[in-house]
């Protein structure tokens, strides 16, 4: 058995927590985290999340015509003035 499953082992079927088992075998809990987020889904034990959408997406703002998505800078109704 490799080193890195004697680790997951630890973790997942003893129960113990990440931190312990990290400085047990000298390694860093984010390092031990990144190896468990690998294994679980390969080992069909968690399904990972799907990533999301770029920011950039040009599909946001699509439309069929140029000016289609616009909007005013001014109001639909006059504005009131003070004296009436």
């Amino acid at each position: 058995m490799t080193l890195n499953r004697v680790r997951i082992t630890a973790v997942l079927v003893e129960n113990r927590p990440v931190p312990e088992v990290a400085a047990r075998y000298g390694v860093s809990r984010s390092w031990l985290s990144e190896l468990l987020a690998r294994y679980l889904p390969r080992a069909g034990r968690v399904v990972p999340q799907q990533k999301k959408r770029p920011n950039s997406s040009s599909i946001r703002f699509a439309t069929d015509q140029p000016d289609e998505c616009w909007q005013a800078d001014t109001k639909p109704h006059p504005a009131k003035t003070p004296d009436g």
